[in-house]
């Protein structure tokens, strides 16, 4: 589904809000397309800014290409000063806004992403573990700063996906995971362009395949505050996981695990808002409390 403008007050790149159609479209389907979301003003800042970035971030070990699988995440960090544009996303309304609307005003927000791929990625939900219960735990807004199509790594998504009792289905589908059955799974290919974001419910199937090695992403996550007992429990697993994966990621491509510290993100955020998603909230959910040396003993382990 495409969006259009909403009012005559409003212009392409600038919504901060979705119509009642695209809202339902989004609860029942757990995905959108958002053509034309950024405007061509913001996409010729975010091209000059990544590009400065990647130059920082690969001066002294480029980019690696060879990489067997996206599996090995790789990623170009954004900053105050390197991507001041680029990290101010989080906070503006046509991502804030869009994402409060749907699930509700007190939300986390994280930092930008950007990643670059290499090779297929594999179906999977942006949830893990074995106790998903809560089915409206957050979204995600993916920008691809390139022209891309089914065959060039376009996202894929199976619509309905994030929701019971077809997400826990999809788990104990045998062979979903496996990266040569993407194509054989029926999913839905989301072409997109320069200003095109697709946003969908993390608890929604996707997957890409035949992409370029080092084809971009820039990710936008929010969490919706919990509201129950078991909806704190799977935050707290899903910080867990953050860093989990953070460990993972850095092993994989030979470098030492990050030990993060609220000191730290206090340099990084912008805002009295920013601060209090990137330091109080993860204090809250046990973030700066992982330990790092006892999940590489327990990956070794394996």
């Amino acid at each position: 589904m495409n969006s259009a403008d909403s009012d005559g007050n409003t212009t392409i790149g600038q919504r901060s809000s979705l119509t009642e159609e695209e809202v339902t479209f989004f609860e029942t389907f757990g995905f959108l397309f958002l053509k034309q979301h950024f405007s061509a003003d913001e996409v010729e800042t975010i091209n000059a800014e990544l590009s400065h970035a990647k130059e920082l971030t690969y001066k002294d070990s480029p980019f690696d290409r060879s990489a067997d699988s996206s599996e090995r995440l790789q990623r170009v960090t954004p900053s105050r000063t390197s991507t001041p544009y680029i990290n101010s996303l989080p906070e503006r309304p046509h991502l804030h806004g869009v994402a409060k609307q749907l699930f509700g005003e007190d939300l986390i927000g994280h930092e930008s992403e950007v990643n670059l791929f290499v090779g297929d990625s594999r179906w999977h939900p942006d949830r893990s573990g074995n106790d998903v219960k809560t089915h409206r735990f957050g979204c995600k807004f993916c920008y691809y700063p390139d022209v891309l199509d089914g065959e060039t790594g376009a996202l894929r998504v199976i619509p309905g996906s994030h929701l019971p009792p077809f997400f826990d289905a999809l788990r104990k589908m045998p062979g979903i995971s496996d990266p040569e059955n993407i194509r054989k799974f029926p999913g839905l290919v989301c072409p997109s362009n320069p200003g095109d974001v697709i946003l969908f419910n993390l608890n929604c199937w996707h997957a890409s395949c035949g992409g370029q090695p080092g084809r971009v992403q820039f990710a936008f996550v929010y969490y919706a505050a919990p509201k129950d007992a078991q909806h704190e429990k799977e935050m707290r697993f899903q910080y867990t996981r953050n860093r989990q994966m953070a460990v993972e990621v850095a092993l994989s491509n030979g470098k030492k695990p990050p030990v993060p510290t609220p000191e730290e993100f206090l340099s990084r955020g912008d805002s009295p808002l920013m601060t209090s998603w990137l330091v109080d909230r993860r204090q809250e959910y046990g973030y700066f409390e992982f330990d790092n040396e006892a999940y590489i003993k327990e990956l070794q382990a394996r």
